[in-house]
């Protein structure tokens, strides 16, 4: 059999064919599904009809040289498609379904359920025979692999046909039995995810910490001598690159944290997830590790290691602060205590959670430049303070809160995820969707961008206006309005230097009390009775796409990025990587389960040393202890990107971290491209 490394470069080739028919399929399938929509058929019926259809139709993606079959397609259409065929919403992707089920059952078992319930009212009843139904239709999905694998196997010479044939018993062993070894458990694994994403405008879903989820399976073949640790690194490399085959997603392996009760969690897969991502340097499945104080030398040098292949992986998850915030927002300990970080490092309960944490958005600098071009006067900065947060509130309340209960309902009456219900708990009992919020949990984020810029607007306001007079409050306006004509002005405002990020005491107290205003904000204004509202300081690449975004009196001009995440803005001046980590661990994080995200660019070389590399842990661990709860490790050189920019054919491996997930360098936008160089020389 091929290496695994022979296959990364072959794989995906061989996949866009069967990637390409099955868009292709896709397409006209909603194409259908929509025209059923406009003559008024239901929802639920509807994407029963699609699924079917498409189960029927699919073609399978086989490959006799991988040792799992099967991949998530995704099928990307482009935005165009979907404005000429509305036939479905999205459901905003960003949930963890409950994979440790299909391996602690055997799916008649899930059948079992589902006729056990009593449905009340009809549409319980709808929903129950919809279940059915896609039950059945998962089963004929793993059938027809199992049917195409056979049938590859007939022409394939040698281990690749023998490796069919494997292949295809154990699919047909997995429609009727739980599995029974650990390659079998990747293969129900990955089939299932395989089928989530047949439903269409679904996207970044994570596996939780699969070195749980799989351990047992793993430690009985172990104990019984028919796998190794060496073998089993090959399956988990083999496993990453069918899902390498999607056309894009953002897909989480996490590894390592704690157990139901709190007890620090690792076994040998949690190296070994870590180590299959070092061989293969693939953009995805990304990997997070969760770190706790007493986290092993053996995991934080499996760690070091991958992040030396400069992928930016893993992200380091602060175990700790993340279980106190979950617990702090209501779930229950057990759940708390096995969270997994949803897309980027957004920190939900596993398996029984809609998550939907990318929902609301609010664009601070958008809305604090209305306030600011108010005539209203005041008297000392206080009132200008409390005036800025009354209007904030205002503006959440009146305009925001009712956007998100209107994106809520239109979820909920235009997206229907019936495979999921199947694996996410509390659905089939419920007898509801997901999107209906059947699940044990349902969450909504709402979403606060730019704090570091806001927090040294108020600065500069309180300082150049109110403490030293230079400017008054209209002509500091004028300037802000018409985007600085008086460079002195400008000039002046960024070189103010007690901002966000200098760990000054007055810059950390009031980021501080606006983070805490923040998150007050989404507690006192409830969405939804069923709904639990939860914030994250970022919004994913918002800092980044600022066009036409007015200017701030902090010296930032129009369509000039805003601050990225937990972290100071890009004016900071003289830069200290310490103190930005130490201001960022200084907020409230722990009342933002949903994400605080911070980047650090580091250079290579210092991971070539014993003492680079303990200073990197340091650092990190530092951070955590600190109160810090995410943060990421870019291994970028600004002239290498630079480089790649102006000659990207020579640079098709070059992997980067953007805000929770990685990316070929050369595949973003050059406006993306540019803001990454730009951190890269910053730092932090």
């Amino acid at each position: 059999m091929k290496t695994v490394l022979q296959l990364k470069s072959e794989v995906g080739g061989r996949a866009k064919a069967c990637n390409v028919a099955n868009r292709e399929l896709r397409a006209r399938l909603l194409k259908q599904a929509n025209a059923e929509r406009i003559a008024g058929t239901p929802l639920i019926p509807r994407m029963l009809d699609y699924m079917t259809r498409y189960t029927e139709a699919f073609t399978p993606l086989i490959d006799g040289d991988l040792l799992l079959q099967g991949s998530p397609g995704l099928y990307w259409l482009p935005p165009e498609f979907w404005k000429e065929n509305d036939a479905f919403g999205g459901d905003i992707g960003h949930y963890c379904a409950d994979y440790a089920s299909l391996i602690d059952h055997d799916l008649p078992e899930i059948r079992a359920r589902i006729l056990q319930t009593k449905p009340e009212t009809d549409a319980q009843a709808q929903v129950k025979d919809a279940y059915l139904r896609t039950y059945d239709l998962f089963v004929t999905y793993l059938n027809r692999h199992a049917d195409a694998a056979e049938a590859a196997a007939e022409t394939a010479e040698g281990e690749s046909g023998e490796n069919l044939l494997r292949a295809s018993r154990d699919i047909r062993f997995l429609t009727t039995h739980r599995p029974q070894t650990f390659l079998q458990g990747l293969q129900i694994i990955l089939l299932a995810h395989s089928y989530l994403f047949v439903k269409p405008r679904t996207g970044t879903l994570t596996f939780g910490n699969l070195d749980r989820t799989l351990g047992e399976l793993y430690a009985a073949e172990c104990a019984a001598g028919t796998l190794d640790r060496d073998r089993a690194l090959e399956q988990i490399c083999h496993f990453m690159l069918a899902l390498s085959r999607m056309d894009r997603d953002t897909q989480n392996i996490v590894v390592g944290g704690s157990d139901e009760q709190g007890n620090y969690f690792e076994n040998d897969l949690t190296v070994l997830f870590m180590q299959a991502q070092t061989i293969l340097h693939l953009e995805q499945p990304s990997v997070s590790l969760k770190i706790r104080s007493d986290t092993s030398d053996a995991v934080w040098n499996a760690a070091l290691d991958l992040l030396a292949t400069g992928g930016a992986m893993p992200s380091f998850l602060n175990d700790s602060v993340y279980i106190r915030a979950l617990k702090d927002f209501g779930f229950p300990a057990a759940q708390a205590n096995t969270f997994c970080n949803v897309g980027c490092y957004e920190a939900t309960p596993y398996g029984n959670t809609f998550g939907g944490t990318i929902s609301g958005n609010v664009v601070l600098v958008a809305i604090f430049s209305k306030f600011f071009a108010q005539e209203e006067k005041f008297e000392t900065f206080d009132d200008f303070l409390a005036a800025w947060e009354a209007y904030l509130e205002t503006h959440y309340r009146t305009v925001l809160v009712p956007s998100y209960q209107e994106k809520i309902e239109r979820i909920r009456t235009t997206s229907a995820s019936i495979f999921l219900g199947l694996i996410l708990d509390g659905c089939i009992e419920n007898l509801r969707l997901p999107e209906d919020f059947g699940a044990e949990h349902n969450i909504f984020s709402v979403l606060f961008g730019g704090l570091g810029t806001i927090t040294d607007s108020l600065l500069c306001v309180k300082h150049f206006v109110f403490d030293t007079h230079t400017d008054t409050l209209d002509e500091l306006r004028a300037q802000v309005a018409q985007n600085y004509p008086d460079g002195a002005v400008r000039s002046t405002l960024r070189r103010y230097a007690a901002r966000f990020g200098s760990a000054s005491p007055e810059s950390n107290a009031l980021a501080s009390r606006q983070a805490t205003f923040y998150s007050d904000l989404v507690a006192r204004y409830p969405l939804h009775e069923l709904v639990t509202a939860t914030p994250a300081l970022f919004i994913f690449t918002g800092d980044i796409w600022t066009d036409g975004l007015a200017a701030t009196p902090d010296g930032r001009a129009v369509g000039d990025h805003y601050s990225y995440g937990a972290a100071a803005s890009e004016l900071l001046p003289h830069r200290d990587t310490t103190k930005v980590l130490l201001s960022t661990a200084s907020l409230p994080l722990q009342r933002f389960p949903i994400g605080a995200p911070m980047t650090v660019n580091l250079m290579a070389d210092l991971l070539k040393t014993e003492k680079g590399r303990a200073g990197i842990r340091t650092m990190v661990e530092t951070y955590h202890r600190e109160g810090g709860t995410h943060i990421q490790i870019n291994i970028a050189d600004p002239a290498v990107l630079r480089d790649a920019q102006a000659h990207p054919e020579a640079y098709g491996d070059l992997l980067i971290r953007i805000s929770g997930h990685t990316e070929p360098f050369t595949r973003l936008a050059k406006k993306m491209q540019d803001a990454l160089i730009a951190r890269a020389e910053l730092g932090c």
